[in-house]
């Protein structure tokens, strides 16, 4: 027989074992789901180091065709460092693949690309050289270069599906840890059903005990009262025996007392169990989880709370087969679920486990609800089944979410697709046009063709600057859009804020002469650096520059900077029309510009604003201002200092 020190022990102890024993499953669910994101991460790392490779690729080539077709090193600045870039890019792939094939793949791509970077430093040396343009031309015409190209990119995108292959596959690994991890805590909540089955039966074991006690006392106080009246009868012939009586009178009354304590402990217990079986029946009441116990072979109910009734449509009073009788069950390809094809009929007479089966049922109303079951047997010391226990809830609405999340996800992916190739193709078809078109004009400029006269001189000049105009918006749009997409790439490294000024100053002046404007440029301490992307802090002084001179029609513009706690401030000043307090925000909204004369004899998109703060924030910088109406702007860029970063 089970002791009451043991009783009390299963009652107290046992709900803290089960939610230990939930938070251990837990934790090893989490675990195992951090390492199957961190290969994830792996797999899209990968696909960002060769995209990478392929874009900085393409920049080389770009910039030697500009440096060929006008002779100008400007064009040559874009693919600086190019070759470090991709193998750095490279490098950093290797250090990622495992897979032997891949590895080998991408050996080949470093061949092919060594070549092509070969290729490119040759034509640029035959143009250098005595031959001219026409060597340089000769190399280009000979097709190697566009092999190689093609080789490259034909490469990357073998190694890059393979790893979305592998990507697709860790996801769909990262999914089923996630379901295995909700079964495990499931089957931790049928431990506490279980555990309250055997509380059930610890009560049951004390009320028997309690029933024999009563009865021994009962057949006490009987045997009491017939030595009493023969002790009456026999009190006049027995009186010598008083004494011995007595002493009899006494030990029955000393038994009667340990009858009365022992029945007293035994009501103790029984209501302590009865308090700790009302409290796990509360627990399963309150439950958000239907929960429904019911007995072996027969299927009668022996709990079911009240969310499992309202999942079902009916009230859940009766045995499992008439349940099942008034609510109609279907796979999820629609086909009708036998009598023994219900989850926890499988339990209570197969003894089968069921993890997360998607079912279909169909409400006396008439109403169809998706629900996903787990259910187990219960079983005594000997192996039998005594119960089985299901715990199980409404999904329908989720599979509507996802079906609808699937179909986001793959139009989604689609116009994410179309963008990326508009992209391209934007890139291609007008970037590398108007590169040749500002070299056709410089060379006729440089009168090349013959004589030019002053007026053509001019003509020349406004070609080229709508062609440069032109190129530097689709140089916005193209950033902004990979902004956007969250492929833009930075470096951030050690800058010299003296050298950034000094070069935004540089290719600002001349816009600043042409309007008989003063530019300003306070000069800074040379150890004065921040840690950003140099091309990138790059476009954002020549924007606010270009800007503040574009708005400012007399006065001046003024550039310095200062150190600001842990970063350092750039500072572009103007004296021009000046912004709105209200539309300080609104400034840096796409195609958004103030709205004044000047705004629209300028020109411009209204992206150069938006761009310069979105590339900021990538460098874990901001970009803001402080202005009013006619009396100028100040715009401040800041970048965090290299000895905090």
């Amino acid at each position: 027989m089970i002791s009451r020190p043991t009783l009390r022990i299963a009652a107290t102890v046992g709900p803290a074992l089960v939610s230990l024993a939930i938070g251990v499953f837990a934790l090893v669910g989490v675990t195992r789901l951090a390492a199957a994101r961190d290969a994830v991460t792996l797999s899209r790392d990968i696909g960002e180091s060769l995209q990478n490779v392929l874009a900085r690729l393409t920049d080389a080539e770009t910039s030697q065709r500009g440096y060929l077709l006008t002779g100008s090193r400007i064009y040559l600045a874009p693919g600086e460092g190019a070759a470090s870039d991709v193998h750095h890019s490279l490098a950093s792939a290797r250090r990622l693949i495992s897979d032997s094939t891949e590895r080998a793949r991408l050996d080949t791509l470093s061949i092919v690309i060594a070549e092509k970077l070969s290729d490119l430093e040759s034509a640029k040396r035959a143009y250098e050289g005595r031959g001219g343009l026409s060597a340089a031309a000769e190399e280009v015409r000979s097709d190697r270069g566009q092999f190689l190209m093609l080789k490259a990119r034909v490469l990357i995108r073998n190694i890059v599906s393979e790893e979305r292959s592998r990507l697709a596959n860790r996801e769909e690994h990262e999914r089923s840890l996630r379901k295995l991890t909700t079964a495990l805590v499931f089957a931790a909540i049928l431990l506490a059903g279980l555990l309250s089955l055997l509380v059930n039966a610890l009560l049951s074991r004390a009320l028997t005990t309690s029933e024999v006690a009563d009865r021994r006392r009962q057949q006490a106080l009987d045997d009491l009262e017939v030595a009493n009246r023969e002790l009456s009868d026999q009190a006049t012939e027995m009186e010598s025996q008083a004494i011995e009586l007595e002493h009899a009178n006494e030990e029955l009354r000393g038994l009667t007392d340990d009858l009365e304590r022992q029945t007293h402990t035994a009501e103790h217990a029984t209501e302590d169990a009865l308090a700790e079986h009302n409290r796990l029946v509360t627990v399963v009441e309150q439950s958000p989880l239907a929960i429904s116990i019911v007995e072996a072979p027969s299927g009668r109910r022996i709990l079911a709370n009240s969310a499992a009734e309202k999942l079902f449509g009916i009230p859940i009073t009766q045995s499992l087969t008439n349940t099942t009788a008034k609510v109609r069950g279907f796979h999820t390809d629609g086909t009708p679920l036998e009598q023994g094809d219900w989850p926890l009929v499988r339990a209570i007479h197969g003894g089968q486990v069921v993890i997360d089966e998607i079912i279909e049922i169909e409400r006396p109303s008439g109403e169809r609800r998706r629900i996903c079951i787990n259910s187990a047997p219960v079983r005594d010391a000997n192996g039998n089944v005594r119960a089985g226990v299901a715990i199980f809830w409404d999904v329908t609405e989720q599979h509507k979410a996802e079906q609808e999340l699937l179909a986001a996800r793959l139009e989604a992916e689609a116009a994410s697709r179309a963008k990326s190739e508009f992209l391209a193709v934007m890139s291609h078809e007008l970037r590398t046009p108007l590169s040749a078109i500002i070299g056709y004009e410089e060379l006729l400029f440089d009168g090349i063709t013959g004589p030019v006269n002053e007026n053509q001189r001019t003509q020349l000049g406004r070609i080229k600057a709508s062609a440069t105009h032109l190129l530097s918006l689709i140089d916005e749009v193209l950033t902004l859009s990979r902004v956007e997409a969250g492929r833009e790439v930075t470096r951030l490294e050690r800058i010299s804020v003296f050298a950034a000024m000094q070069e935004a100053s540089a290719f600002a002046l001349p816009l600043a002469s042409e309007k008989g404007i003063v530019l300003d440029v306070v000069r800074v301490p040379k150890d004065v650096e921040v840690w950003a992307d140099e091309m990138k802090l790059r476009q954002i002084l020549l924007n606010l520059l270009t800007n503040a001179i574009k708005f400012t029609d007399a006065g001046s513009v003024t550039l310095q900077s200062r150190s600001h706690g842990d970063s350092v401030e750039i500072i572009v000043r103007d004296t021009g029309i000046g912004i709105a307090p209200a539309d300080h925000d609104r400034v840096f909204d796409i195609f958004w510009q103030v709205e004044q004369k000047s705004t629209r004899r300028v020109g411009g998109t209204g992206l150069g604003l938006s761009v310069s703060r979105r590339l900021a924030r990538l460098m874990n910088g901001e970009l803001t201002v402080a202005s009013s109406l006619d009396e100028g702007s100040t715009f401040t860029l800041r970048l965090p200092s290299p000895r905090n970063s």
